[in-house]
């Protein structure tokens, strides 16, 4: 057997891990936590941090800092995005995700008051952690947006 032959033969596992992760809809992120938090400002904040204890970790919950000091930050980055402002809703959750060099962009559905509820009184803030691969270039800016889901 040739030495081109022998590459492929050593490669095909490499690749056919690779389809079979892309097959299965791998996601480039890991949703860390959710939940609810006292509001903050009049827009929507998001952060990304190579750290363990973030200064927005305190907003999160004590279980949600817990396993944000839990993420090895060698190899994970952490980000938040609170849905502070006038948004109305719940249940946060990655509508997309990109990440270029040094910027990570985000969107998050949230689901909205059902039909009927003519005013909403926001006593908390909805919040979303999560972690995605570190790379070459570590993220240094994250925007976000926030969509109502339909």
């Amino acid at each position: 057997m040739g030495r081109r032959h022998l590459s492929r033969l050593l490669l095909a596992p490499a690749a056919a891990a690779l389809f079979a992760q892309a097959a299965a809809g791998a996601l480039p992120y890991h949703v860390l936590a959710t939940g609810r938090t006292e509001g903050r400002g009049g827009s929507l904040h998001a952060y990304v941090s190579l750290s363990r204890s973030p200064a927005w970790a305190s907003r999160v919950s004590p279980q949600d800092r817990a396993a944000v000091a839990a993420v090895d930050v060698r190899r994970r980055e952490v980000a938040a995005v609170f849905l502070d402002g006038r948004i109305c809703g719940s249940d946060p959750e990655i509508a997309a995700f990109t990440r270029a060099r040094g910027t990570v962009r985000v969107k998050v559905a949230y689901t909205k008051p059902p039909i009927g509820v003519a005013t909403c009184i926001r006593q908390d803030t909805p919040y979303i952690v999560f972690t995605f691969a570190r790379t070459g270039v570590p993220a240094s800016h994250i925007s976000a947006a926030a969509v109502a889901r339909a």
